[in-house]
């Protein structure tokens, strides 16, 4: 359980409303997430996911360069999830792994039975594997998956940015009821405790997986 607010701009949904300057808005909430795993065959893992927040949403008036015309209005909305997840994990580390891989599926069924006021599904899946490149190298490479059914809030939808898949692109710059995203990663031991990475990623996000294209990835 815990207390969280977070500042960001809302661009719109779909591809092709990244590039505009986005409307400033600040969320917050409080609330619980809660879930558990059983080790049910090797390394397979299943259990459930549930997570409740009140969610408060409103314009950002803490940027004083913002001039947006539009009426300030706020709203606070129960969201709440229920649903399986699923994970197979044979990485020799979860701290700082060299060889294996993870496979993670969510599945996350939202309405009122659960405590929420929308009622929508989301589907997650995620594939990442690792492979050690001599004593101090470690190339890995991770893809993930979304899916967004129903009548879901837009806070709620696939957001491409600000997280560990694309890093640079702000929290939300991309978002839409469909995602692909890829990422491929070199690590290198410096010296002790440092190291050094780099990386390169690649996503898209549309309303459907056959609207997907090359000129918008």
């Amino acid at each position: 359980s815990g207390t969280g607010t977070v500042h960001y701009k809302f661009y719109g949904v779909g591809n092709d409303v990244g590039a505009g300057t986005g409307i400033p808005i600040v969320q917050s909430g409080k609330g619980l997430m809660a879930g558990v795993l059983v080790r049910t065959f090797h390394r397979w893992y299943v259990g459930s996911r549930y997570y409740y927040f009140k969610v408060t949403t409103g314009l950002d008036n803490t940027n004083s360069q913002s001039t947006q015309p539009i009426q300030e209005v706020t709203l606070s909305v129960p969201v709440a999830a229920l649903g399986p997840h699923i994970q197979r994990d044979t990485r020799d580390s979860q701290y700082y792994p060299r060889a294996g891989s993870v496979y993670d599926t969510k599945f996350y069924f939202s309405n009122r039975s659960v405590g929420a006021l929308f009622t929508y599904q989301n589907y997650e899946m995620a594939f990442q594997q690792y492979f050690a490149l001599g004593k101090k190298d470690v190339l890995a490479y991770r893809v993930r998956a979304c899916e967004v059914n129903g009548h879901a809030p837009f806070f709620s939808l696939c957001m491409l940015g600000n997280s560990s898949d694309m890093r640079g692109y702000p929290l939300g710059r991309y978002l839409d009821r469909r995602m692909l995203v890829g990422q491929v990663e070199y690590r290198r031991e410096i010296w002790w405790r440092f190291g050094a990475s780099a990386f390169m990623g690649a996503g898209q996000v549309a309303p459907t997986f056959t609207d997907f294209t090359a000129s918008n990835t």
